[in-house]
């Protein structure tokens, strides 16, 4: 009897496919290889679509139309409406967005919108997208948004969003539009990231009753400005916490530790020499009950740590914990070589690392709490 060929048997082909997803060319080759094939090299050919350009967004919308059965591949989606330069107007239409946004995307589970300005429109254009019952991941960028504008986004948002990132500044403070439009039962949310651009709004709507988000729940929390947060509206979050990621400014209030009960792992952006003093005033309030595994630092500058790396080594090294603790020093492997000799405890207790620098760490922790497809 004659034995088929490897490479036509469906389940082996989709793994060797599967490799090439970061090069599209090779893919779509593979699509024109055989029938057998055309599936699993579509399933990564469309399963993430990032838009920058009104052309990319034409395109997709003929192709859609004209094959409608690959919408079923689609589970990112990503719209990114900058022009050449950061101010200039939006090179993605309202008309174009509109169009996108309402397509009907059976499987879609994570949308990123990236825009300097977003408009009333605009948002009306967005919320079928922010609608889609299969959706677990939402990140908006937007360095202007009226406040009317953001909270118009949320008013029929999917209950099936779990992951939320954040980086959004609005143009009003009347704390009165804060008001009506939400869902009936609030959505809990599993991971929380704050980005730099965020304002007070943006924090006094996450702790407002009318917020549709419950973050009781989470286990993954990433913000940049610590100061701005009000940690008592966070309080139910500080039991369920897992991974805590945020920057460290110099002068800056240090964060108390002591209530995240079940906090695992801790990453700390350290934005300039100055800051370790405030890193180690946090780091110190860690209590012998707690559950931290790893704390991980990521210096944001090159020089060598400053006076305040002996207490920093001597308080981390003292450190009675439920498990076993290492601390990593997210960095080059010469900055290394010249930061080991600054934790001299650490050191002799082999409790250091190194981890090469990962801007989409947070990310891939956030896509371990859930299944993304």
């Amino acid at each position: 009897m004659t034995q088929p060929n490897p490479l036509l048997i469906p389940e082996l082909a989709e793994q060797c496919i599967a490799h090439l997803v970061e090069w599209r060319a090779d893919l779509k080759a593979c699509a024109l290889v055989s029938k057998s094939w055309v599936f699993a090299a579509q399933v990564h050919l469309f399963g993430a679509i990032y838009l920058d350009k009104e052309d990319l967004c034409r395109r997709l919308e003929t192709t859609l139309r004209a094959s409608p059965h690959f919408i079923q591949h689609v589970r990112r989606l990503g719209i990114r409406r900058y022009g050449i330069r950061r101010y200039d107007e939006a090179v993605i239409p309202v008309g174009f967005l509109d169009k996108i946004c309402n397509f009907p995307f059976t499987h879609l589970s994570e949308a990123s919108i990236e825009s300097h300005y977003l408009t009333m429109a605009a948002a009306g254009a967005l919320r079928p997208l922010l609608g889609l019952p299969t959706l677990r991941y939402v990140k908006i960028y937007t360095a202007r948004i009226e406040l009317l504008v953001f909270l118009s986004l949320w008013g029929s948002c999917s209950p099936s969003i779990r992951h939320l990132h954040l980086s959004c500044s609005t143009t009003s403070d009347d704390p009165s539009h804060l008001i009506g439009g939400h869902p009936s039962s609030r959505i809990p949310l599993k991971s929380l990231r704050l980005g730099p651009s965020n304002n007070i709004n943006i924090y006094n709507w996450l702790s407002h009753d009318l917020c549709p988000f419950d973050l009781a729940m989470l286990t993954v929390l990433s913000i940049d400005y610590t100061s701005i947060l009000d940690w008592r509206a966070m309080a139910p979050a500080l039991r369920t916490l897992e991974i805590l990621q945020f920057t460290v400014l110099a002068g800056s209030q240090p964060v108390d530790l002591s209530p995240f009960s079940n906090l695992s792992v801790i990453r700390i952006y350290l934005n300039s020499p100055n800051s370790q003093s405030v890193a180690h005033n946090t780091l110190a309030t860690i209590t012998p009950s707690s559950h931290v595994r790893r704390i991980i630092l990521y210096p944001l500058f090159s020089s060598l740590p400053g006076i305040h790396a002996p207490p920093l080594d001597s308080t981390l090294a003292r450190l009675h914990l439920q498990h076993p603790l290492t601390v990593e020093f997210e960095m080059g492997s010469n900055q290394y070589e010249r930061w080991v000799p600054r934790f001299p405890q650490l050191n002799a207790r082999n409790m250091l690392r190194r981890a090469a620098p990962d801007l989409d760490w947070i990310d891939k922790c956030i896509r371990k709490t859930d299944i993304l497809h």
